[in-house]
């Protein structure tokens, strides 16, 4: 049996256990070891450089990361500060320390350039290990793992600070509370403008951004509408009536111009993330071909009306009787209008007795207008169904089914541009 030396990452006793078995236990703390703590990436969580054979800074990374999993942090930072001494190349424990940081710090003063320090560091370490191996490895499939680990992590770290600034009051009890529920908006707004500029999965970080962007503009937006009330002071009347007294808290330009810049940031990253882009580019291309079919299908509307009307003027043309009845109808059908003109013109003169009637004289008129185009069309109608021959209303069946298509297509684009107004208002 071989034993192996080594000290106690949590007590720090020198101690020797059997090299055989995968884990041990100090005999002074109790504190578990593991003693062969794998490489791979997918159960180490471990990206390097170049590997590093120090056990002792893989167990203590190993015990961060499960402290920084079970959401003790405190642990989790002493463990990984200490790991990277003797691993200074692993990703996970870099970038973890940095959102320990950020999760051990006061909401008003988070420690955030830290957390941009790790999250830069360990990238570069993730990027190089991505070009170190070939694609559709196994151990590039590794490092894609630790990717969206990591991304979960941030994802998980922005929506807990959306979760942290979720209730806040309208009264506090003092301006010191004011200024503190202020600066950790400002603090908060950096933290997320930070986490999804470096969110790789893209659907997790437009849901995070949208929510981001939402509650920035409820800070904005409540800091304009009336501002925080805080007490002041008490003052007590004659009758011994008390009075609490209140003031108004409004966020400096320096505060709201954090946020703002922040918002900016976070929208223009929301707007042009590439599935949004991809998608409106669709619905333009979309709407182009739909376009471009309801012009040919004009075209050929605009085609068979004028063979339409081509032939009816030859056949009105080559039967001066059937046109000679067409006109007297369009004559007969101004008896309506003839009606509606006398109503008018009597009405004025009943504008002495009711001071209404002219204008209903007008409106019957204009009523009857509408009466004489519904005879006429009606009329014509009835004439062309009996004396046209065959070919002619074969025209006319053509040029009802090119309009049909037409105003079809027609509608499938409003329909489009609907859509296209409905995405370019869910911009930030």
């Amino acid at each position: 049996m071989a034993m192996k030396a080594m000290r106690c990452p949590q007590c720090g006793s020198d101690l020797e256990l059997d090299d055989s078995k995968e884990f041990g236990f100090c005999s002074s703390c109790g504190t578990k070891i593991m003693l062969h703590e794998t490489v791979q990436m997918k159960h180490s969580g471990a990206v390097h450089m170049k590997m590093d054979n120090s056990d002792q800074g893989h167990n203590r990374i190993s015990l961060g990361n499960r402290a920084f999993e079970s959401g003790n942090y405190q642990e989790a930072y002493e463990y990984f500060t200490k790991g990277l001494e003797d691993v200074p190349d692993d990703a996970v424990a870099i970038y973890r320390k940095g959102i320990c940081a950020v999760c051990l710090c006061p909401e008003d003063n988070l420690r955030l350039s830290e957390l941009n320090t790790g999250i830069r560091t360990a990238n570069g370490i993730i990027n190089e290990a991505l070009d170190r191996y070939e694609d559709d490895t196994p151990e590039q499939d590794e490092v894609y793992d630790v990717i969206a680990l990591l991304d979960a992590d941030l994802e998980n770290l922005g929506y807990s600070a959306l979760g942290a600034t979720d209730t806040y009051y309208n009264r506090t009890s003092n301006i010191d509370k004011c200024n503190y529920q202020a600066a950790t908006w400002c603090e908060t707004a950096k933290l997320l403008e930070l986490v999804t500029d470096y969110m790789i999965a893209e659907e997790p970080k437009e849901k995070l951004l949208a929510s981001a962007i939402e509650r920035c503009d409820e800070w904005l937006g409540y800091d304009k509408n009336g501002g925080i009330s805080y007490y002041t002071n008490t003052t007590t009347d004659k009758k011994g009536k008390s009075t609490d007294h209140y003031s108004v808290y409004r966020m400096n330009d320096a505060r709201r111009q954090v946020i703002l810049n922040a918002r900016s940031s976070m929208a223009e990253r929301y707007n042009n993330l590439p599935s949004r882009v991809e998608r409106a580019q669709s619905m333009a291309d979309t709407l182009n071909g739909l376009q471009e079919e309801s012009n040919n299908l004009k075209s050929k509307a605009d085609e068979a009306q004028s063979r339409y009307d081509a032939a009816k003027d030859a056949f009105w043309n080559s039967n001066p009787e059937y046109a000679s009845r067409r006109a007297k109808q369009k004559n007969l059908s101004w008896i309506s209008v003839g009606v509606g003109a006398v109503i008018c013109l009597i009405s004025f003169f009943l504008r002495a007795k009711l001071a209404i009637a002219p204008v209903i004289g007008v409106v019957l008129l204009i009523v009857s207008f509408f009466v004489k185009r519904s005879i006429v069309k009606k009329l014509q109608n009835k004439l062309e169904a009996e004396v046209f021959p065959s070919d002619i209303k074969q025209l006319g069946d053509e040029l009802a089914s090119a309009k049909a298509e037409w105003q079809k297509k027609e509608q499938e684009c409003r329909a489009k541009q609907g859509e296209i107004s409905e995405f370019e208002a869910s911009k930030k």
